[in-house]
Parts: C-alpha cells; sequence; structure tokens
C-alpha cells in the first residue's frame, strides 16, 4: 500500500517565534527598528485572507523621531495628542482584548480610539500612557494600515499593524 504525505495548511496562527518584527512594520509602512531598540516584543496572528500584527519597544526620544520621520507610512500623518486618561470614561465596559486611548478633538473634548489587543498581550496595552502621540495609518491599496502610539513620558512605542 502507498502513502500519502498529508499536508496541513494553518488557516489561524499566532506566532510567538521568531518574532516577525519586519513584515509587522512594513505592514504599516514604517522604517525599520531604531538601532538601540530595547524590550522589544512581538505578536502576529492572521490567516490566508487577513494579518494582525503588534510592535512594542522603548528607545530613546532621539531615535524614536528618526524611526518616525523614515517611515514612509508616517510623512502625511499628523500625529494627535493624547489626552489625560485619568479624566476620560467611557459609557460601556470594553471586552478585555480591546483597550480605549483618548485623543484631543479640539475644542477641550476628547474622543476615544479603539484598540485590539493581541491574545495574552498585556505588554502592548497602553492605557496607562499619560502623555504621548497617535499616528493613524490609512488603508492603502493592498489594505494595509495600522497605528502607532508614542508614549513620550517612557520612550515607549506601540505599533498595531493589519492587511485586511
Amino acid at each position: 500500500m502507498r502513502s500519502c504525505p498529508i499536508i496541513a495548511v494553518c488557516l489561524l496562527c499566532a506566532c510567538a517565534s521568531p518574532p516577525p518584527t519586519p513584515e509587522v512594520l512594513a505592514l504599516a509602512r514604517l522604517a525599520p527598528l531604531p538601532a538601540g531598540a530595547q524590550e522589544v516584543q512581538v505578536r502576529t496572528l492572521g490567516n490566508l485572507f487577513s494579518r494582525s500584527g503588534w510592535v512594542r519597544f522603548e528607545a530613546s526620544s532621539d531615535a524614536i523621531e528618526t524611526f518616525l520621520a523614515a517611515s514612509p507610512g508616517l510623512a502625511a500623518v499628523r500625529p494627535q495628542r493624547l489626552c489625560d486618561p485619568a479624566s476620560q470614561t467611557l459609557p460601556v465596559e470594553l471586552p478585555p482584548d480591546t483597550a480605549a486611548v483618548f485623543v484631543d478633538a479640539g475644542s477641550g473634548r476628547c474622543t476615544p480610539r479603539l484598540l485590539q489587543l493581541p491574545p495574552g498581550g498585556s505588554a502592548f496595552d497602553p492605557r496607562g500612557v499619560q502623555a504621548g502621540r497617535l499616528f493613524e495609518v490609512a488603508q492603502d491599496a493592498q489594505a494595509d494600515g495600522g497605528r502607532v502610539l508614542v508614549d513620550d513620558a517612557s520612550h515607549t512605542v506601540y505599533v498595531w499593524a493589519s492587511h485586511s
């Protein structure tokens, strides 16, 4: 009897190793990580039709500004200033895999931006960020886009990127 190999395709994968940092950054058209980046953490989740990725790293203020300036996806993006989260509330409770940050909408108003968190990704939770900027990278023709949040106090960068 002749046997045939079975080929399995993973339709849903959560990758922890090796971290595909360049691929996640490419989804949002971002520059490579700064040379001095520390505490780098990466999560990915995806299937044949859509992918999401999260990157978190710490770097000096100068390295972060260089990273932002070298990122083509941010070239025409004006950052939104974050509001103090202590003075903001949401009218509903969010699911555990969703975080909210509040951005300055002008005239003293703050509006929430919801961010999906990866499974088991507490390191990617920006709810403690007190002062920072949020960059929204619009989807391109390939449906790639994302968000970049810079915590100006702790010099931490959070990246959410997706293809859908």
